[in-house]
């Protein structure tokens, strides 16, 4: 939804044609290169697997998010988005990004695996809250 909100805040201020018809790509490219620089010094902390694995990650995510959002653009602005092609291109998108979870997902608990000798759990009853009686007109009238 943030692309959405953004590309409705853009509104006509940048020239939405061709691979930037979505405007909130035009934002999102520089942000997204911001935020790997930003990180770069965490990552280069990480075991080389698990690096390689965010990496990877960030990668199939952002290719989806931005890359294949491109070409999806790109389609609506020549053939508009009522079509099974464009429905095709949002799932391959949908797929990416997910995927791209799921990876940093595996890269997490891989990283856990490697670090932590144990988990503890502790679920615990909550105390019984007494019930509260709301209080209407009819029962202030009374």
């Amino acid at each position: 939804m943030i692309h959405e909100n953004a590309d409705r805040i853009l509104g006509s201020s940048i020239t939405r044609t061709g691979f930037l018809y979505y405007g909130w790509i035009a934002v999102a490219i520089p942000l997204t290169l911001f935020f790997l620089l930003s990180y770069l010094k965490f990552l280069a902390h990480l075991p080389r697997k698990i690096r390689l694995l965010f990496f990877v990650a960030g990668t199939i995510f952002v290719s989806g998010a931005i890359g294949v959002e491109m070409f999806a653009g790109r389609h609506e602005e020549l053939y508009s988005f009522e079509n099974m092609t464009y429905a095709m291109i949002t799932a391959v998108e949908e797929f990416c990004e997910m995927f791209g979870i799921v990876v940093f997902i595996y890269a997490l608990l891989s990283y856990m695996n490697f670090n932590l000798t144990e988990v503890h759990f502790c679920i615990q009853k909550a105390a019984i809250q007494p019930k509260r009686r709301v209080i209407d007109d009819a029962d202030l009238q009374q």
